[in-house]
């Protein structure tokens, strides 16, 4: 199995990747998975993203975000699925916390 996360990069590109899916992604790894990491940039297009994605084959998605990220996390995963049948799963402060605003 593959999973990728999408590092959803907020008001610059310098911010650092979050530590959850480092730690994800080394377990996962140990157990004979794939894992990789695409960012996203604040300016990218969707359909970038989508091919970026489509380049990496994932059987999962997985976005680990902060309140910051949400918002345009949340975009970009509804255009997603309106092009790809991939299951998407969102961990990190801001799903833990308030998932559901």
């Amino acid at each position: 199995m593959k999973i990728l996360f999408l590092e959803i990069d907020t008001e610059s590109t310098w911010a650092l990747s979050s530590v959850g899916p480092a730690c994800i992604g080394s377990y996962i790894r140990g157990h004979g998975h794939d894992a990789s990491l695409q960012r996203v940039k604040p300016d990218q297009e969707i359909q970038d993203i989508i091919d970026g994605i489509e380049n990496e084959s994932p059987h999962i998605l997985g976005f680990s975000l902060t309140t910051r990220q949400w918002l345009r996390a949340v975009d970009v995963a509804r255009e997603i699925r309106k092009k790809l049948n991939t299951p998407i799963i969102a961990g990190g402060l801001h799903p833990t916390f308030a998932p559901f605003t």
